[in-house]
């Protein structure tokens, strides 16, 4: 654990891949954002040498800078201000500067489904409150994994299927057996601002889930 880069960097990225074939454009977020369909669109590539006539990049970018993607984040990985970019076939995109890397794993793999905000949850019933600062994020990582890890609970489980069974991990299995428990910023990322709004309604006061025995 200690000498994981957590950059997390791939050999080859989907989204910027998608970008570059004219499929979509880079919202705030940091999702590739589709014209029809918004940000609910998840993405994969075939790579090859033979000589294909490229489709144009699009032009327009249909994310109109709502932010609503921040407000559905339950670990604060998406900064509402602060902003980072990428060039991708000689063009400058601008997304948000992401928080650590862990911020997104802890909510997303389901251990924490309340963080940031105290109304409502993710699909997920743990409850691990995050540093407010990303200084901290690698030691409190290692502090929870050598005290939570092997207790026989709901976090030992989540974590041996993070580790295990997943790409961040060691050993594949069908991908039904894989659970995510969030997902929210692509989610609520629909075409309109009224039906992102709408989504973001439906969110905060659909309540939380909870379980007993953790």
């Amino acid at each position: 654990m200690k000498s994981t880069d957590w950059n997390l960097t791939p050999s080859f990225s989907h989204r910027y891949g998608a970008v570059a074939a004219g499929i979509g454009y880079l919202g705030w977020s940091g999702n590739v954002l589709h014209p029809a369909y918004g940000a609910r669109v998840l993405y994969n590539t075939v790579i090859t040498d033979s000589e294909l006539k490229p489709d144009p990049m699009i032009e327009k970018n249909p994310c109109d800078g709502c932010r609503i993607c921040t407000k559905v984040c339950q670990s604060k990985f998406i900064s509402v201000k602060d902003r980072d970019q990428v060039v991708i076939g000689g063009r400058k995109f601008v997304h948000n500067k992401k928080g650590h890397n862990l911020r997104c794993i802890f909510v997303c793999a389901g251990l924490s489904g309340q963080n940031e905000y105290p109304d409502w949850s993710t699909w997920s019933p743990g409850r691990i409150v995050l540093p407010p600062s990303d200084e901290q994020l690698e030691e409190f990582w290692i502090e929870f994994i050598s005290k939570k890890a092997w207790q026989r609970n709901y976090y030992s489980k989540v974590f041996s299927d993070l580790l295990y069974h997943s790409e961040f991990g060691f050993i594949r299995k069908k991908k039904e057996s894989l659970v995510m428990t969030c997902g929210n910023c692509q989610l609520v990322c629909w075409k309109t601002k009224k039906q992102r709004q709408e989504n973001y309604d439906i969110l905060i006061n659909s309540g939380e889930v909870a379980t007993c025995g953790h």
